[in-house]
């Protein structure tokens, strides 16, 4: 039986959502995994399939990371949460980055018709 925490806090007051989500492994390790391209080309693709990182230097073209002529601050990023790892670490990503961040996830049942069904 798996034992490790996976659960979602919607305070709607503050308009915030915590997402808490425990791994087998060090913390430090995790967060690598996810954000070092070297780590994330080992194993983000099922095999025999790879994974290619690929950057440019935003400095020389003028560009913020995401390619827009604007400043981190004043671009608005909308990130698809899953609820998975990948879009939680996405979002965290731009925002340290500075880009307004915008997390939105879409309802595609009726949760009083799926409560019924069990």
């Amino acid at each position: 039986m798996n034992n490790l925490v996976f659960d979602f806090l919607v305070n709607r007051q503050n308009n915030t959502l915590t997402i808490t989500r425990e791994f087998k492994a060090e913390r430090e390790l995790v967060w690598n995994c996810y954000t070092k391209p070297e780590l994330l080309e080992q194993w983000f693709a099922p095999k025999p399939f790879t994974a290619k990182t690929k950057s440019k230097d935003t400095i020389a073209t003028g560009l913020n990371a995401l390619g827009f002529a604007k400043p981190p601050a004043q671009t608005r990023v909308v990130v698809a949460m899953s609820g998975g790892v990948d879009s939680s670490v996405t979002a965290a990503v731009l925002f340290e980055q500075g880009f307004d961040v915008i997390g939105i996830t879409l309802q595609l049942y009726d949760h009083g018709v799926a409560v019924q069904a069990k």
